[in-house]
């Protein structure tokens, strides 16, 4: 009887830091083979879409927070907001690997302008009671990091499918990417998202009220603006409050 031909299986061993041992095994790449913290291999595919996935679609330097505790640090990386997930490029071997959200607690980068964009796992928040609340699964982008509130931001993605009829030559052939940003303020263990309307803002800071709608009115302010509610909230730190009172 003739003896079967062996197929070779090669192990790759990665390391992406110091402290932590990697190791791929049928497409993926295990950290201390501890449950949790499991980075899948991907395979970047092309197709006729318009926009893209990514939070930027440039890669970046940056810090990923392991829920198991560990650091992965200077790594290069990119943020996929549809999928809600983070890729990680080996420098050597130029792979793109795939960190799954529950497997990550926080990370930041660092774009080609010098600014860092913090960002922590919406779990961390309790969720939205109301009706019609969105979905917050994936990242918060934290735009005010104060003890007593924060700003966060939350990008949804989504796609808009193709309507081309190829009978009468009419419509948009590729699918679009469209993104959509709403804001979260977290006080008092509480999670809110940012109303449309100044009157509906002002009465959820009731103790506030006069000081922050006489603000709003001195400075033009708009709870649309994402710059201006990073002011507004600013103003509402107790440091900032007690200097206006």
């Amino acid at each position: 009887m003739r003896l079967m031909k062996m197929l070779l299986i090669s192990i790759t061993i990665l390391a992406f830091s110091s402290n932590s041992h990697s190791q791929s095994e049928k497409g993926t790449l295990q950290i201390d083979s501890e449950p949790g913290g499991i980075i899948e291999a991907k395979q970047l595919t092309k197709g006729s879409r318009i926009g893209s996935f990514y939070y930027s679609p440039e890669w970046a330097r940056g810090n990923v927070q392991l829920s198991q505790s560990r650091l992965l640090s200077n790594q290069i990386l990119r943020y996929d907001t549809y999928n809600n997930t983070i890729e990680l490029k080996s420098i050597k071997t130029n792979r793109v690997l795939l960190l799954l959200c529950n497997d990550v607690i926080s990370f930041d980068m660092t774009d080609s302008s010098g600014f860092n964009h913090k960002f922590i796992n919406s779990n961390k928040f309790p969720s939205i009671e109301e009706k019609n609340a969105r979905s917050l699964d994936g990242f918060f982008e934290i735009l005010v990091d104060d003890e007593f509130i924060k700003l966060l931001s939350k990008t949804t993605t989504s796609i808009l499918k193709s309507n081309y009829n190829m009978a009468l030559g009419v419509g948009e052939k590729n699918d679009a990417v469209i993104k959509t940003e709403s804001f979260y303020i977290f006080r008092n263990n509480s999670l809110l998202e940012v109303p449309k309307r100044k009157r509906v803002f002002l009465e959820y800071f009731s103790s506030e009220e006069n000081k922050l709608a006489e603000f709003m009115n001195e400075e033009k302010l708009r709870v649309t603006d994402k710059e201006d509610l990073i002011k507004l909230v600013k103003f509402l730190t107790p440091n900032d409050l007690s200097r206006n009172q």
